[in-house]
């Protein structure tokens, strides 16, 4: 894993706004992430696509990249959270 990161990486993409979208391979759910300018991404397994889980999650893939000096500024979804609580896969 690389957790050294140059300095100048860091101060000119600093701030970062995230992508998100919440795929299902095979059946089993994940969170990917990635952002821009950087590109760096995340995969995060989720168990369920309620609200609570995926806000958790999310708050995982901001610590990781606060962990390598980067302020997450904004997050990007694809807006498909239902009235009940979980998302429709309208990728499918």
């Amino acid at each position: 894993m690389c957790n050294d990161l140059p300095e100048d990486l860091v101060a000119r993409h600093g701030n970062v706004t995230i992508k998100f979208n919440i795929r299902d391979i095979n059946g089993i759910q994940f969170i990917m992430t990635i952002s821009r300018n950087i590109h760096f991404g995340t995969a995060e397994f989720i168990k369920h696509n309620k609200v609570t889980t995926i806000v958790t999650t999310l708050r995982q893939a901001i610590d990781k990249c606060q962990a390598r000096g980067f302020n997450v500024q904004h997050i990007l979804g694809n807006g498909n959270l239902n009235s009940k609580g979980g998302t429709q896969n309208t990728w499918e």
